[in-house]
């Protein structure tokens, strides 16, 4: 088990995130999007139809499109909003009924379901990469954690965070937690890959790196406090999809 755990997070260690640093906020809003079976197509016309009601309306928030490519929702999309303080909520009600309104058009009718959620950037266990832009693609890893462990395993990513900017170590992780929306309490932690060759594993394991850097003493408590805590690991692949996108104008 510990070596599939550490085999995940290597190959799991920043996708959503590059508009979270740059725009300054925690808060992430994103919606998972399920197609009609065999409208995929419709849904991507429909999608680029809603992005251009963006543009022409020149939001503010820019809204970052990926296709799943592996596991049980493949072929579904994520479209989410990065960067966000809580206060940018407030005073969007006319925009977002107008939003909601074209939605109802485009795509609405084109989807089986809609999910929409929250996330917070964990800034204290993130190792940005500084990408100007997503690549081609990522991988997310989720870890559903024990309720009354979650306090244990936030201190334990944040200290191997802390342990690996010491280090240098040249793989960027960024952390998300489910704030609303879903089954938790919920950690992402994603990765982006320039293309399929990324995907290969790293000389040194995560644990060998944090091992060499502190002890194996304090490299197994940190990973055996992430293992007993959580209750479940998921992973997908994303496709990020620059064409169903719309990336608002730098003020």
């Amino acid at each position: 088990m510990k070596k599939i755990l550490m085999a995940v997070a290597v190959a799991s260690l920043c996708a959503f995130t590059v508009q979270a640093q740059q725009a300054g906020g925690e808060i992430a809003r994103i919606y998972l999007n399920t197609p009609k079976p065999g409208g995929a197509k419709a849904y991507e016309a429909g999608r680029k139809k809603h992005m251009e009601w963006h543009r022409k309306q020149n939001d503010a928030w820019s809204w970052l499109t990926w296709q799943i490519v592996t596991g049980e929702r493949a072929d579904a999309y994520y479209v989410g909003s990065f960067g966000h303080n809580w206060k940018e909520f407030d005073g969007r009600d006319a925009f977002e009924a107008a939003d909601d309104a074209d939605i109802a058009i485009n795509v609405e009718p084109l989807t089986s379901s809609s999910v929409p959620t929250i996330y917070r950037y964990l800034t204290k266990a993130s190792r940005p990469s500084g990408s100007a832009e997503p690549t081609q693609f990522s991988q997310l890893t989720f870890y559903y954690v024990k309720l009354e462990g979650a306090p244990e395993f936030s201190r334990a990513i944040e200290r191997v965070k802390d342990v690996l900017d010491k280090a240098n170590w040249p793989v960027h992780a960024e952390w998300y937690g489910l704030v609303s929306g879903g089954e938790g309490p919920l950690f992402i932690v994603s990765v982006e890959r320039s293309s399929w060759a990324d995907f290969a594993p790293t000389e040194k394991t995560l644990d060998m790196v944090v091992a060499e850097a502190t002890s194996v003493a304090e490299s197994n408590a940190l990973f055996d406090a992430i293992r007993k805590n959580t209750t479940k690991v998921y992973t997908e692949v994303l496709r990020y999809r620059p064409d169903l996108s719309y990336v608002a104008k730098t003020k």
